[in-house]
């Protein structure tokens, strides 16, 4: 995987669980989904696309949970 990918990735969810500590688990999920993404071979945009896609759900369940 490309080093820079791989650490965009974990700066985004370092400070996601840093600023947002109750959606932690939701979080180590998205990278665990990452990890397997890397394991897929596919192109860097496309793991790039699918992380973001998990990413954004976790944004749609914490804007659920402040309405």
């Amino acid at each position: 995987m490309n080093k820079d990918f791989e650490r965009c990735c974990s700066f985004l969810a370092d400070m996601i669980i840093k600023y947002a500590p109750e959606i932690k688990e939701e979080v180590e999920v998205c990278m665990m989904i990452k990890d397997s993404i890397d394991d897929e071979k596919v192109s860097r945009q496309k793991q790039f696309d699918r992380f973001c896609y998990y990413l954004g759900g976790v944004k749609q369940f914490l804007d659920k949970k402040a309405a």
